[in-house]
């Protein structure tokens, strides 16, 4: 229980900074001219090129509708009434994801400008056509890379020391009191036994971690811009595959000992079945624990990103914000990924822990602030959804009255 209490704590801590903090939930201006946005209308837009007093000014485009259709002719029409394009880059907005259209666009772009005698960027957005690739959305592309801010570095080196203090505190300390006999208090004392690892196990959980992490805050502002191109769909699988991919990687090395033992004394016959055995026990511990991150960060970070992506002022506050969260959801994802924790709810799908459940308020948080940024887009999808399951289930759906175009900012369906 006093494991369950600390961790909720941890939750109610993170519900009351977001929830405190003056500005989030406020739309900026700018929201609905992000180029990076799924549902911009193909077409030519006009932006101001990056500029290092405002490096993030460039991601909205000076219009909302586009200036010029997305074909050659219409690019050539308007690019030859030359346009005053000192200070702005051309953007592109809507060429297939597959083929070599995008790359044409450009070039026939280029060439135009040049015959003009005129010089600006020329930036691509591709945007998903057919099904393969709409299916293969959930990858990133190179267009989603934009590099770090200063103020987004500084940042990061604080959630290094921070973040990564605490989860080496939860990772270390109860096999360093357990090895030298330390005694704290009854309470943390009951808990460190409980999650205890071996402490070179602790170690490598603590080098994996780092190097999970270096990538995650590297290309944060990448992530960003993939995850607001994404629907909602989308954006839950997304998390799901990393979740799953990172919550093997702590489960694997959390069970380091068992397998080198299980190696040394290898009997080729079961190993089949001792296979089998050992992937369902993996599946039990790494999938809900997968689930559960997908819930708590899913929502959480479509807020923040949402939140970010509307104004040009945002990237610093985000940054910050994403810290605290990691430094909450962080320490508690890596207790769920190893079997150490007692379920605390049995059901006939999965048992879940105190980890698992802290999780899911945060989750619960994070949703409340998603809905209040995307509420008319969030309603669409769930209705959307409904009528999917109802449809598969042989019931009729209920027609939904809005469109994409109702809300710009709003993501696509």
């Amino acid at each position: 229980m006093g494991l369950a209490r600390s961790l909720v704590s941890y939750a109610l801590t993170f519900s009351l900074l977001l929830s405190s903090f003056p500005a989030f939930g406020n739309d900026g201006p700018l929201g609905p001219r992000n180029i990076r946005l799924g549902n911009r209308q193909d077409g030519l837009y006009l932006a101001p090129e990056e500029s290092k007093a405002n490096p993030e000014a460039h991601n909205f485009s000076t219009t909302l509708q586009p200036l010029a259709p997305l074909s050659l002719e219409g690019i050539k029409q308007y690019l030859e009434e030359r346009p005053e394009l000192k200070g702005y880059r051309v953007v592109l907005i809507g060429p297939p994801v597959s083929g070599d259209q995008a790359s044409k666009f450009k070039e026939y772009t280029e060439k135009v400008l040049a015959a003009a005698g005129v010089e600006a960027p020329v930036q691509i957005i591709r945007h998903p056509k057919t099904l393969k690739e709409k299916l293969l959305n959930l990858l990133p592309r190179r267009e989603d890379y934009e590099k770090p801010i200063p103020s987004e570095l500084k940042v990061a080196i604080w959630k290094i020391l921070l973040a990564e203090s605490l989860s080496f505190t939860v990772l270390l300390l109860p096999p360093v009191m357990q090895k030298y006999d330390l005694h704290i208090t009854p309470e943390i004392d009951a808990l460190a036994k409980q999650i205890a690892q071996p402490l070179g196990v602790g170690v490598a959980m603590c080098v994996l971690d780092i190097a999970n992490m270096i990538p995650l805050i590297s290309f944060r502002r990448a992530l960003s811009n993939h995850n607001i191109r994404l629907n909602p769909t989308e954006r839950f699988l997304r998390q799901l595959a990393m979740g799953m991919f990172f919550s093997f990687g702590f489960y694997a090395v959390s069970q380091s000992p068992q397998l080198y033992h299980y190696v040394g004394n290898l009997d080729v016959s079961q190993l089949p079945k001792d296979s089998l055995a050992a992937g369902w026990e993996m599946l039990k511990v790494i999938f809900p624990a997968s689930v559960f991150n997908m819930l708590s960060r899913t929502t959480v970070g479509t807020s923040l990103n949402i939140w970010e992506q509307r104004s040009a002022d945002r990237r610093f506050w985000t940054s910050v914000m994403e810290a605290v969260a990691g430094l909450v959801i962080a320490p508690v994802y890596i207790l769920s990924t190893m079997p150490v924790l007692q379920p605390v709810v049995q059901t006939p799908i999965m048992d879940l822990n105190a980890a698992h459940l802290t999780m899911l308020g945060i989750g619960t948080v994070g949703a409340a602030a998603w809905a209040k940024l995307e509420w008319e887009g969030l309603a669409r999808w769930f209705t959307g959804l409904k009528n999917s399951c109802a449809r598969w289930l042989g019931f009729k759906g209920t027609k939904t009255e809005t469109t994409s175009e109702d809300d710009p900012t709003s993501p696509v369906e």
